[in-house]
């Protein structure tokens, strides 16, 4: 079966390759087998994007997923395996952040929101792991971007916003990078 990684990599399509900074990313959060969870609603394993202690302590809906068929179902097609995947949850509505091949061959990463809204990320997977890492609670629409995350954790929720040190100190030390905000 291998790892949830090499899970992550079979979904995609022949032509689609992921960046090496979101596969080493992948590999030192499922370094920690803590971080690998199930939702309680289904068996599927999710990786979440920052490292937690405790199921308790897990406070960002944003997790790599395994659903290399979930643009298939959402839009009734079969032929988009090779251009567009989907590899992070990123929000309780339902929205997801995919790896997208665009005509030219690059790969960007895009937001698709449930209600139809989608978007460019980042165009690269270095900026992809700098975003994602950050420490934003979700990524529901284009504007959850325009502010740092912990000026929207001060406007929804009480008490300090849980930075995630531990991840961007990580990015750093092997990009040699900061958070891009």
């Amino acid at each position: 079966m291998g790892t949830f990684s090499d899970q992550v990599l079979a979904g995609l399509g022949p032509d689609m390759k992921m960046g090496i900074e979101v596969i080493a990313l992948m590999h030192w959060l499922e370094d920690d087998q803590n971080n690998l969870m199930h939702y309680t609603s289904n068996t599927v394993p999710v990786l979440p994007t920052i490292p937690f202690a405790d199921i308790d302590a897990l406070w960002s809906h944003l997790a790599f997923v395994i659903d290399p068929d979930l643009f298939t179902y959402w839009m009734g097609r079969d032929d988009l395996g090779n251009t567009l995947v989907s590899i992070l949850r990123c929000g309780g509505d339902g929205s997801h952040i995919a790896q997208w091949r665009d005509p030219e061959g690059a790969m960007k990463y895009v937001f698709a929101g449930s209600e139809g809204d989608a978007f460019v990320l980042a165009e690269s997977s270095l900026a992809f792991v700098q975003l994602i890492t950050m420490g934003y609670e979700s990524i529901e629409t284009r504007d959850a971007l325009t502010e740092h995350p912990a000026e929207i954790w001060q406007e929804y929720q009480d008490g300090l916003w849980p930075d995630t040190q531990t991840a961007k100190i990580w990015v750093r030390g092997q990009f040699g990078v900061e958070p891009p905000m």
